[in-house]
């Protein structure tokens, strides 16, 4: 069943512009809900902090490559030790794409149940936006997204469905 999105600003620094993703129909962004899922939780608490520290830091500073664990196409923040993953898609060192995150409860995201999908949604934002830059449907001017910042993900996707 395909998902529509939406690439959205959600914060920006002196140096990067922090997108995220909304599902449509969502009332929060897929980055809003993972704050609001952990933010209240005491056993997460220095967890949102470390996280919450390196989002503003990447966009004051930029989103270097150093500042993210690879994760397939996309990536995931923190890059210190953490119980949870934020992942994201690091466009450049002025553009960054957050997505949704979870628990990571076993060594590989594939078994961590909570985890898992989010990591595989972002890897699908990485690839779409990818090709709608090659296909001229998306540009980057300076730090910001121009063009079509809507699309959908279809699990039996091929390139004719981007």
């Amino acid at each position: 069943m395909k998902r529509y999105f939406e690439i959205k600003e959600f914060t920006s620094g002196d140096k990067t512009r922090v997108y995220t993703i909304q599902e449509t129909g969502a009332s929060l962004s897929e980055t809003d809900q993972f704050f609001s899922q952990f933010k209240d939780d005491p056993k997460f608490k220095k967890d949102i902090e470390i996280i919450v520290k390196w989002i503003r830091k990447i966009s004051t500073e930029g989103a270097l490559e150093r500042f993210f664990r690879p994760e397939n196409k996309g990536e995931a923040i923190p890059i210190e030790a953490s119980k949870l993953r934020l992942y994201c898609y690091r466009v450049n060192d002025d553009i960054l794409i957050l997505g949704n995150g979870g628990q990571k409860t076993s060594r590989s995201v594939q078994n961590s149940p909570e985890a898992f999908p989010h990591f595989q949604t972002i890897n699908e934002v990485a690839l779409i936006v990818k090709w709608k830059e090659s296909q001229g449907k998306l540009s980057i001017e300076g730090n910001h997204l121009k063009g079509e910042l809507r699309f959908f993900i279809n699990p039996k996707r091929n390139e004719r469905d981007i």
